[in-house]
C-alpha cells in the first residue's frame, strides 16, 4: 500500500510539473506568461532580479530531491521541503521583469499546478523516509521482510 502511495505522489508531481509548463502562470497588464517561458528564462533572472532567481531555484531543489528519492536517501525531505517553501514564495513577489518592471495581476493554474507538483513530491519524501524508518500504513517488522531493509 505504501509503495503504491509512493509512486502515485511522485507521478502527481511529474503530470503536474509536465502541465504547468504549458498552461498560463501568472498574467500582468499586458499577457499571461506560460510556464515553460519562466522554466527556460530562469537563469537570466540571476543578472536581473536576485529573488527571482531565487524562485526559479526551486526548480533545481525539486529534480536533486528526486535523485535523492531514487537513491533512498532521507536528505531528500529537506531538498522538497525547501523547493515548496521557495516555490510558493514567488505570491509575495509581486512584480516581474521583463523591460520593464512590470506587476503581476493574476496567478494562473498553471503556477497552482507548479506549487501542487512540489508538494506531491514532499508528501513522497516524507512517506518515503518515515516508512522506512517508522513503519508507515503497514508494522515495522512487516515492511522490514517486504523491502529486504535492515
Amino acid at each position: 500500500m505504501t509503495k503504491f502511495l509512493h509512486w502515485g505522489l511522485i507521478t502527481g508531481c511529474a503530470i503536474s510539473y509536465l502541465f504547468s509548463c504549458f498552461l498560463p502562470c501568472f498574467s500582468t497588464e499586458y499577457e499571461s506568461t506560460i510556464g515553460y517561458y519562466c522554466l527556460l528564462g530562469g537563469w537570466t533572472f540571476l543578472f536581473i532580479d536576485f529573488w527571482l532567481f531565487l524562485i526559479w531555484c526551486s526548480n533545481v531543489l525539486l529534480f536533486c530531491s528526486l535523485i535523492l528519492i531514487a537513491y533512498n536517501n532521507p536528505r531528500c525531505i529537506w531538498f522538497s521541503f525547501f523547493s515548496f517553501i521557495l516555490c510558493i514564495s514567488m505570491i509575495f513577489h509581486r512584480y516581474i521583469i521583463y523591460d520593464i518592471v512590470v506587476p503581476i495581476t493574476n496567478f494562473h493554474i498553471g503556477y497552482y499546478l507548479w506549487c501542487s507538483s512540489h508538494l506531491f513530491l514532499l508528501l513522497a519524501c516524507m512517506l518515503k523516509v518515515y516508512s522506512r524508518y517508522h513503519g508507515f500504513l503497514i508494522p515495522k517488522k512487516e515492511y522490514d521482510e517486504k523491502m529486504g531493509s535492515r
